[in-house]
């Protein structure tokens, strides 16, 4: 998956109106919906809903992905990782060893003593033990303090329009008799 970086001349999020923020949420919900199904949402002709849907996939959407139930994989243990670097060690190196780690699924740099975090799918005990050994023998690794989590409460990918108003969109699905698909109620590891 690539990121897309919007340059000075590019399409801003202040460019969109009502109808290209409502596309774009209808997408988050349910990027299976056919430019006919997106068309009888809106309310706009089919070739109209494949010029916005494709200027809004070229800047703002990152990629297509199914969401994957990891846990009907064999994967049992989420690990959150908080790291201490070195002050003389540049975040630069041990970011780039981070990003190398198949295990590693997001990695963030923070505030605080422990400027990067980590968080990890294994498969089981020892691959969780084989991933914590290789972040503490990071060049530049102080320290790794852990946690496993034990119940996921929320896990969600949705990103809020800011200007839209989600009660709105749910009353024009409904009005439609559209079903659309909802990750987020998908129970993930």
């Amino acid at each position: 998956m690539r990121e897309k970086v919007l340059s000075q001349h590019s399409l801003g999020f202040e460019d969109l109106d009502d109808v290209d923020k409502l596309i774009m949420e209808l997408m988050q919900r349910d990027d299976q919906l056919t430019i006919r199904q997106l068309g009888e949402l809106t309310g706009l002709s089919q070739t109209a809903i494949r010029a916005r849907k494709d200027k809004i996939e070229k800047v703002f959407v990152r990629g297509h992905v199914a969401l994957i139930n990891c846990q009907l994989l064999g994967y049992r243990e989420m690990v959150m990782a908080s790291i201490r670097v070195y002050a003389s060690q540049p975040l630069a190196k041990i970011k780039a060893d981070i990003e190398e780690m198949d295990e590693v699924r997001e990695a963030y740099i923070m505030t605080g003593p422990y400027p990067i975090f980590v968080m990890a799918k294994c498969l089981d005990h020892e691959q969780t033990i084989a991933l914590i050994e290789k972040l503490r023998c990071l060049p530049g690794v102080e320290e790794v303090t852990t946690q496993l989590v034990l119940d996921r409460i929320k896990e969600d990918t949705h990103v809020d329009i800011p200007g839209l108003d989600k009660e709105y969109v749910d009353k024009i699905i409904q009005s439609h008799s559209i079903t659309l698909d909802d990750p987020t109620n998908e129970q993930e590891s």
